[in-house]
């Protein structure tokens, strides 16, 4: 099972998903977050366990990212992602194209994830 979000195809919208999305701009920018941050926690992180689960947990600047998906043979668990600073800011949890904005602290912290690049080496 694949968490990060792929390109979209071009096909007819799920109307689910887009009941979801209409009128909530907080998860929009939630999901912008975790598709810009996934693929830098899976190129930066290390491996760690939480509660018996493996995570990948990077830190970027200010910021401790961690990201679980499930195990194999776990399909009922979801992805999920968290963005702390001092206090968490953002947790968001999915399957497929179901998911749950479980905590969003909205601030000037979103505009700074989104520029997060990888560190030069």
């Amino acid at each position: 099972m694949e968490c990060i979000a792929q390109p979209p195809k071009r096909r007819a919208p799920n109307p689910r998903r887009a009941a979801a999305l209409d009128g909530a701009p907080e998860q929009r920018r939630a999901l912008a977050i975790r598709n810009h941050v996934v693929p830098l926690i899976r190129a930066l992180a290390g491996a760690h366990r939480a509660g018996g689960l493996p995570v990948l947990l990077a830190v970027l600047g200010p910021f401790t990212l961690s990201y679980r998906r499930p195990l194999v043979g776990q399909a009922d668990q979801p992805c999920r992602l968290e963005i702390r600073r001092r206090r968490r800011l953002l947790v968001l949890e999915w399957t497929g194209t179901d998911f749950t904005l479980v905590t969003f602290q909205p601030g000037p912290w979103e505009q700074e994830v989104l520029r997060l690049t990888p560190p030069r080496r």
